[in-house]
């Protein structure tokens, strides 16, 4: 299906914290890209189908809360921006 293109949807809320200059965005993007490559090393290595969404999501979601909890902005990336302080930012 289309669900680990739809998984790039969860790399939006990341998208705005990066017009304050937080590394998130690129976090998730890269997360992204190795959940994408596990996903299709495991088909290549188990010979069978494999759900693309169990390797994509923890490899985005992980990672961007590492990189919150290590800037001591954890708080801040779960309580989200307001959307009017991101607008003057960019």
């Amino acid at each position: 299906g289309g669900g680990d293109a739809a998984a790039a949807g969860g790399a939006a809320p990341a998208w705005r914290f990066s017009a304050r200059r937080y590394p998130y965005f690129t976090t998730a993007l890269c997360g992204y890209t190795a959940g994408l490559v596990g996903a299709m090393v495991s088909v290549r290595v188990f010979d069978a189908a494999q759900p693309a969404l169990f390797y994509i999501v923890p490899a985005m979601i992980v990672p961007v809360l590492a990189v919150g909890y290590r800037r001591g902005q954890l708080r801040l990336l779960w309580q989200g921006l307001d959307t009017q302080s991101v607008s003057h930012q960019l």
